[in-house]
């Protein structure tokens, strides 16, 4: 049975999420859950968008950035809420507490980043995405840049489990 990794970048308008096949190491399924931070019915349907994608895949690892919190405290904790349904969703769905990991964007991009460069910047981020899948046709940055976070993060999740704590 093919065993998966789930990459989850998680905001207050909508999450993207990438699944990684362990074997391949490529990614097979990638997109951008829309829900709001502050309406429960859409809160709703990304626990039940995520509950699909633990159904359909194997998971065995889920990686997700932490959330930044800002200046400004509502904002922060508007950030925050799509980031606990992640967190239930997977213990819902047998995910165990070292088989998910919670990354700081600059500890996931720098497991990323195939290049080494020293760039993790969120626009280097999403260019080398498009580099290594140019067949999902990423084309905004301002558009995109969700799906390409959990792109990486899914790359950086199995790398971290497999590659870097062996």
């Amino acid at each position: 049975m093919k065993k998966y990794v789930l990459g989850i970048d998680p905001s207050s308008s909508s999450t993207g999420y990438a699944v990684l096949d362990i074997e391949t190491k490529k990614v097979v399924d990638y997109g951008r859950i829309k829900a709001k931070a502050d309406c429960p019915e859409e809160f709703y349907s990304l626990g039940k968008s995520l509950s699909e994608i633990y159904d359909k895949y194997k998971i065995t690892h889920v990686g997700c950035e932490n959330q930044f919190i800002h200046i400004n405290k509502s904002a922060g904790i508007k950030a925050t809420r799509p980031t606990g349904i992640v967190f239930y969703f997977s213990g819902m769905h047998g995910i165990k507490n070292d088989e998910f990991n919670f990354f700081a964007p600059a500890s996931w991009r720098k497991l990323f980043n195939p290049l080494n460069d020293k760039d993790y910047s969120k626009k280097h981020t999403f260019e080398l995405v498009n580099l290594r899948y140019p067949e999902f046709e990423l084309k905004s940055f301002n558009a995109d840049n969700d799906k390409a976070d959990a792109i990486g993060i899914a790359h950086a999740t199995y790398k971290f489990f497999y590659e870097e704590n062996k």
